[in-house]
């Protein structure tokens, strides 16, 4: 059935039409199983397929509308309701790929080049390895190394390097012979004689010279010169740097704006930043007032008005004026996440609000934070979904995977015994569980492994690119 329905969904994204005449017949082609065609033709009789092609939101209002209508105006049960909107769901979900490039590295047997949304090839397969195109340029590798091409396929610079990152804002790092330098989108270098990279953020990009940390822009001008031991980005303004075993903050300027006299520090993070003194952890402002006692043992930055904090063994957060407003009496705590945040007690994790009600009993074995309206949880060794209710929303059916998996527009990767796939927020598998490793989409594509040799990369769609 997973198969049927792809292929109404692709030929409903390529076709862009919507007319009820062009639906229905769609499904009387290819919908076999009986009980569905019946319930998409049901959906179509009462405009909800049309309803949900035109609306964007498609929010808890206008999902409940929809069932109404189908149990009211059309007799039909809500258990039925909810499978229809489901199949409805599943056929609109990214139905006009707006997230997926109008290039895509494909695979022919162990080489790589390019095709568009159809799979029709448009830069030859001939390189060892390609990444999918960032602001116009695609980093590709040849014999060993790499460099990046148009969508013509011509190159910018030649392929040279030893290590290349991606596109951002305009730039790329470039390393050759162990220096690091900057690339614009011309393929012009920039400063080629920086020995290590850092990031971008905020205009400013931290490199280290000789041993020493400086700052320079993205033409190669330095702005801070080459005189700190350490350095961060920049956020929210401001930069950590650090001299002799000292840590403080500067601005864009480079004037000194927080003295350096901590142990350590973190990027401030809506408005405050974590500073270690004297062997113990507290808050500053960006004016660098103490804004809670430095006495903590640890503490993680504040995520929604509240921060994480840990003494004598036991955890629990502060707000933004110092006050412990949730009781240090947990075993371990993750930062606030929509409104949640996953806690320790008695080797059980569970959920509270930031009144430090208990909303989620302490019944699971591993936990992490809340995204898109559900948490991945483990309970007995199985792991599975549930609300900001503590509803079991996806079943405990899937097994443990290397790190957490959160939901990213609506599809969330699962394992079940050795294979991979995705899921919707109604556990329906949209991406079978057939892959032997799958990385989580980004920009409308996967990357997953099916012969445990070989990687290519899927949509969302199921489409696969590339031929053995």
């Amino acid at each position: 059935m997973f198969l049927e329905l792809t292929q109404l969904r692709n030929e409903l994204a390529k076709s862009n039409n919507h007319e009820t005449h062009f639906l229905r017949g769609c499904i009387a082609d290819l919908i076999i199983d009986k009980a569905d065609r019946n319930l998409l033709n049901i959906c179509l009789n009462a405009g909800v397929m049309q309803d949900y092609f035109l609306e964007s939101t498609r929010d808890t209002f206008f999902i409940n509308r929809c069932k109404t209508r189908l149990v009211v105006d059309f007799f039909i049960t809500e258990i039925a309701a909810e499978k229809a909107i489901e199949l409805c769901q599943f056929l609109v979900l990214d139905e006009k790929l707006d997230d997926l490039p109008e290039l895509i590295p494909f695979r022919k047997g162990d080489k790589w080049g390019f095709c568009n949304r159809n799979r029709k090839l448009v830069i030859a397969p001939k390189y060892m390895n390609a990444r999918p195109f960032r602001e116009g340029l695609a980093c590709v590798k040849l014999e060993n190394k790499y460099g990046f091409i148009n969508k013509t396929g011509n190159e910018i610079a030649p392929i040279e390097f030893d290590n290349v990152s991606n596109f951002s804002k305009g730039i790329a790092y470039t390393r050759l012979n162990g220096i690091w330098a900057l690339m614009d989108k011309t393929g012009r270098k920039i400063k080629p004689k920086f020995g290590v990279n850092n990031t971008y953020d905020e205009g400013l990009i931290h490199f280290k010279l000789d041993d020493k940390c400086g700052f320079i822009n993205k033409s190669g001008h330095i702005i801070i010169p080459f005189i700190y031991d350490e350095s961060g980005a920049f956020n929210e303004d401001l930069a950590w740097v650090g001299l002799n075993n000292k840590y403080g903050f500067i601005d864009k300027t480079g004037r000194e704006r927080i003295t350096l006299k901590y142990g350590s520090v973190e990027d401030f993070s809506e408005g405050l930043a974590a500073v270690l003194l004297n062997g113990c952890w507290g808050f500053i402002n960006n004016n660098g007032h103490e804004i809670t006692a430095i006495k903590y043992d640890c503490v993680d930055n504040f995520r929604e008005g509240l921060a994480a904090v840990k003494l004598n063994y036991k955890y629990g957060f502060v707000e933004k004026n110092g006050i412990e407003i949730i009781q240090l009496k947990y075993s371990y705590a993750l930062s606030f996440s929509e409104g949640l945040a996953s806690t320790e007690l008695n080797y059980k994790y569970g959920f509270i609000d930031k009144a430090g009600r208990e909303i989620i009993p302490f019944i699971y074995d591993k936990y992490s934070s809340f995204s898109e309206g559900l948490a991945y949880v483990q309970l007995n060794e199985k792991v599975g979904f549930i609300d900001k209710t503590g509803n079991e929303i996806i079943p405990f059916i899937y097994d443990q995977t290397d790190r957490f998996r959160y939901f990213r527009k609506g599809l969330v990767c699962v394992r079940f015994g050795n294979k991979f796939g995705f899921i919707n927020k109604a556990g329906r598998e949209i991406i079978p569980l057939k892959y032997d490793d799958a990385e989580d989409f980004d920009e409308g594509l996967a990357l997953v492994n099916f012969s445990k040799k070989e990687w290519g990369y899927i949509d969302k769609a199921g489409t696969e690119y590339w031929e053995d």
